[in-house]
């Protein structure tokens, strides 16, 4: 959760095209169903250990040359360190998604629409917008395309990663955007990076605003 703040605020500030789900790859009624059950899992149930069952085996803390290693006390997963850390204090616990999450951020960012992919007639379905990498402006949640081979070089450790999703999964990958809003959670603005592996998605990187 390592994101620019600034990068973050200005996607998820930007106008949502409509664009239903239902036109468009089959699997992604799959991709919105499996998103609904992990976000439900993790900001509602608490389920944390349930939560690594949606995890990819290509994922930002899988081992790989050149990449940062992240090494915990108690060699503790660093994914479940961020799902507990989306919640400092113990409180009373919502009931429902919508309680705990919203695609809502003041302001436009510009005309530029991202392409969001569960939205009939105009509006939202869910409380998050599942968005087509493809619509998202360059440089913002990934790093910019057009680099020498000596620059992408010099990228750091998540940038490395973020190219490779974007190279390696082409047509096979969709971000999910929401800002947090329940009384026990942090406030900020959550990336999650979803690929295909297999027959079902997975989620291989979450960036958020804190």
């Amino acid at each position: 959760m390592r994101f620019r703040w600034s990068c973050i605020v200005v996607a998820l500030a930007l106008t949502v095209c409509s664009h239903s789900i239902l036109a468009g790859d089959p699997d992604l009624p799959m991709l919105r169903a499996t998103t609904q059950e992990f976000l439900t899992l993790w900001y509602v149930d608490r389920a944390y250990g349930r939560l690594m069952d949606f995890i990819a085996r290509d994922n930002e803390f899988a081992p790989r040359e050149g990449r940062l290693q992240f090494r915990l006390a108690e060699g503790r997963s660093p994914w479940m360190e961020i799902f507990q850390r989306a919640f400092p204090a113990e409180g009373p616990r919502v009931s429902s998604l919508k309680e705990a999450i919203q695609y809502s951020f003041p302001g436009t960012g510009g005309s530029k629409g991202l392409t969001s992919l569960n939205v009939t007639r105009g509006l939202l379905l869910d409380p998050f917008a599942i968005v087509d990498p493809v619509s998202v402006p360059p440089g913002s949640l990934f790093p910019q395309p057009d680099v020498t081979p000596a620059q992408r070089e010099r990228f750091d450790a998540v940038a490395k990663y973020l190219d490779h999703l974007r190279r390696g999964y082409q047509g096979k990958m969709y971000l999910v955007l929401y800002a947090t809003r329940g009384p026990q959670l942090l406030d900020e603005g959550v990336v999650l990076y979803w690929i295909a592996e297999g027959p079902a998605w997975k989620l291989a990187m979450l960036q958020g605003t804190d």
